[in-house]
Parts: structure tokens; C-alpha cells; sequence
């Protein structure tokens, strides 16, 4: 697991239980319907305060806002120039981080160990965009890890682009026949980077898609500023990866850019992905896979469970032991599960049942139950 994502690599255990890689490490990429279902929202203007003044002081601020733009609390976001024009995400005041609200707790602890706030850069942007007159060209930017990923929409046409950070020339991915901003009609369009992945979408179709290959240890040394021949497994001498702090080079900054055209806004959203934390026991020991010093080697029949709610899991990455049938049946090895202990399929996320008959038998909240897509 390295910043938020997933790597594997082939390996051929020999008979000692020793791992030789015969391949290189490649990030796993999730189906688009399963990313689609996990991304989780970090804010979208449908859901702004009906009143956000309160004892005559705001206490609402936007994460969007922009230079001739009228956001506020207001469901859609307005701008009427046709000059160029930026609508920037507030990272300082709205950082994009891998919690959730219902994992506060007294002293931000769980499991004996400090929550800590890791910055998540894969990220959606989404917006229903509507033009007032013809010619408008827009674009989607997300910056991060040092460089910056683009899709524009321009005269019928999408274009996915790349660069370091800064003001290189922007170097194109793919292109792809886009939407035309007809005047008085809403285009529903999301920019997603995910698992080193970028893909469009207009009206609820995938209209273009790239994708780069950085390697685990590239990927935390752009995370983090450490030499990335200080980040393999082989010698690790890097920063301790499980201090959120040591990430801040991965915080993300997004915006939208319009020209052409006074545009109208809607359901303006940010999404983040996944993020699977680094962590460790008290000691200092990296939690399994979370480390190159600890990698997870799974056999043929072999799961590596990792749970949704990361920084509340504990998941493979922190068990410390065996049940002793487990044990005698199967084998010993720690944080994996075999093949046979997976009975059945899942089709519950959420089974509430507060409510008992006689104190053993549960009665289950069924208004509140939540299935898994």
C-alpha cells in the first residue's frame, strides 16, 4: 500500500517461504462501477445551507470561490464574464482527507493508535455546466505529487494533458470527441483521477480515459520529497510513512477555468477516493503491507482484506495473530485469509439491530440497512 493506493507485483515462493519478484510492481485499478460506488463526497453545492447565518454572524464559507464568481450558499454558482475565469477549491479551509465524521472519538485514538488526517489526491470533479451563448471552452484541472492532470473542452472536443508542475508546456494523453455547450442546457461533466488513472465523463458516459505507471517507490518520493532509491524494499531508508505530516507534497489542489461565455454552475462537487493508511503498531513496527520493510505475499488461494473506513479497519494490515483452529487446520500466517474461511458473498455493509428478543435473539432494523452494490 503506498499513499492511499494498491501495488502488486509476481513473485515464486520457493520452498523456505521466500518471495523472488519476477515482475515489476503495478498499480491495481479499480472497475468503473466499483469506483463509481466507493467515491465519497467532500462537498457538492446541493447540499449548501439553506441559512448559513446564524445569531446574525455566517458561519458557512464555500470551498469554491473565484474572481467575478457568485458562490456563497447558493445552489448554483454564477459567473458572467465571457473573459477567462477560475473557480479554485479552498484547500487551506476545506482539506481533502482520507476521514470520515463518524470516526470521532475522544483523543482521536483507535485501536491504541493515533488517528492521524493523510492527504487523499485521487479525486472527482463534477459540475453540471451551462453555457449562456455558443462558444464556450472549459477545463478541469487537479494538482498534485508535483505535476498537474487536465481535461479541457474545447469546440466539440476533450483533451486529457499532462505536466510538471509549474509553467511547462502541457503534454497531451488523448483526445477525444466532447460535448458542445448548447446555450440554456446543462452538461453533466466529471474529471476522476484514481489509481493513477484519468477518465471523463459527460452526461453520465465515459468519453475519454489515460493512465501513467509510477512505480511504488516513485510514487512516495514525489509523495513525500525523499530519493526514491531510498523508498524499495531492498534497503529502506525513507521517512517514517505511517507520519501523515511527512505527505504534504500529495495534498491536492483542483479548479475549474471557463472562456467564451458568461456559465452557470450546478451540483458542483469534489469527491475523494479510497485511501488505504499506512500505520503502525506502538513500537514503531509498520502494520503489514503498509512498508516496504513489511510486504504482504499472498499465494493462490490468498486474501489481503483491507477495510473502507481505513483509518477505523482493523483490518489484515493489524491482526497480530492466528485463532488456534485456523491454526491446526489451515497455517499461521498472519494478516492473510485462505480461500476456504470465505463463506458465501456479502450483501450487507450496514446490519443495525438494536433491539433483542430474550437478550439472544437480534432484531434487525431493516429501515436502516444498507446493501453492498
Amino acid at each position: 500500500l503506498a499513499d492511499g493506493d494498491v501495488f502488486t507485483r509476481p513473485v515464486r515462493v520457493g520452498a523456505d517461504g521466500s518471495a523472488t519478484p519476477t515482475g515489476e510492481w503495478r498499480v491495481q485499478r479499480k472497475p468503473d462501477r466499483v469506483q463509481r460506488a466507493v467515491w465519497a463526497p467532500v462537498f457538492s453545492s446541493e447540499y449548501a445551507p439553506l441559512n448559513p447565518r446564524r445569531d446574525g454572524r455566517e458561519w458557512f464559507s464555500p470551498p469554491w470561490s473565484g474572481a467575478g464568481w457568485t458562490t456563497g450558499a447558493a445552489r448554483e454558482y454564477r459567473c458572467e464574464s465571457d473573459g477567462a475565469s477560475v473557480l479554485s477549491w479552498d484547500s487551506e479551509r476545506w482539506p481533502v482527507w482520507g476521514w470520515v465524521p463518524y470516526n470521532e472519538i475522544p483523543e482521536r485514538t483507535l485501536f491504541n493508535r493515533q488517528v492521524q488526517m493523510f492527504p487523499v489526491a485521487d479525486v472527482r470533479l463534477r459540475a453540471g455546466v451551462r453555457a449562456d451563448r455558443e462558444g464556450l471552452s472549459a477545463a478541469a484541472t487537479i494538482a498534485s505529487h508535483g505535476h498537474e492532470w487536465r481535461a479541457s473542452f474545447d469546440g466539440g472536443t476533450v483533451t486529457i494533458s499532462t505536466r510538471p508542475q509549474g509553467d511547462a508546456e502541457w503534454a497531451t494523453m488523448t483526445t477525444a470527441p466532447g460535448p458542445r455547450f448548447a446555450p440554456g442546457r446543462f452538461v453533466d461533466l466529471e474529471f476522476w483521477r484514481a489509481d493513477q488513472a484519468l477518465e471523463v465523463w459527460a452526461d453520465g458516459r465515459k468519453i475519454a480515459q489515460a493512465s501513467y505507471d509510477w512505480s511504488p517507490s516513485k510514487r512516495l518520493s514525489l509523495a513525500t520529497g525523499a530519493p526514491e532509491d531510498a523508498l524499495t524494499d531492498e534497503g529502506y531508508a525513507g521517512p517514517t510513512l505511517w507520519d501523515a505530516s511527512a505527505y504534504e507534497r500529495a495534498r491536492p489542489r483542483v479548479q475549474w477555468s471557463f472562456r467564451g461565455s458568461p456559465v452557470t454552475l450546478a451540483r458542483v462537487g469534489l469527491d475523494r477516493d479510497l485511501y488505504y493508511e499506512p500505520v503502525a503498531f506502538f513500537g514503531g513496527r509498520p502494520a503489514l503491507a503498509t512498508s516496504p520493510t513489511n510486504l504482504a505475499t499472498l499465494g493462490p488461494r490468498e486474501h489481503f482484506m483491507l477495510g473502507d473506513n481505513s483509518p477505523a479497519s482493523k483490518d489484515g494490515r493489524l491482526w497480530t495473530g492466528v485463532d488456534a483452529p485456523i491454526l491446526e487446520q489451515i497455517g499461521s500466517k498472519v494478516g492473510v485469509v485462505e480461500r476456504d474461511l470465505i463463506l458465501g458473498k456479502a450483501f450487507f455493509v450496514y446490519f443495525p439491530a438494536p433491539r433483542t428478543v430474550g437478550n439472544s435473539i437480534p432484531i434487525p432494523d431493516f429501515g436502516r440497512m444498507r446493501f453492498i452494490r
